[in-house]
């Protein structure tokens, strides 16, 4: 089933992978359980409400072949990663 985000949000279990209002959730390629589908679907997530809702009848947009990637393979980025992206950023 194709789910879509209505409310930002960053999936602490994507490597805190930003999904806006409107986007489709997963990204293309990224697997989720059927629980983590339900907690951002109900009010059991940290917010206490929905950030995603099912999308009946819409397709998904064109995905790129490639591997799909699960919640466990993904990295967490450590204060230091952080630090670095906002380094770049600034340059």
């Amino acid at each position: 089933m194709l789910y879509r985000v209505v409310e930002y949000f960053e999936d602490l279990q994507d490597n805190d992978h930003k999904y806006r209002a409107g986007d489709y959730f997963p990204r293309p390629g990224f697997v989720v359980s059927e629980e983590r589908l339900q907690e951002l679907a109900t009010s059991a997530n940290r917010r206490g409400r929905p950030v995603i809702r099912p999308e009946n009848g819409e397709k998904a947009p064109k995905q790129a072949d490639s591997e799909p990637v699960k919640a466990e393979d993904t990295q967490t980025p450590t204060p230091e990663r952080k630090t670095r992206k906002r380094a770049k950023k600034a340059e």
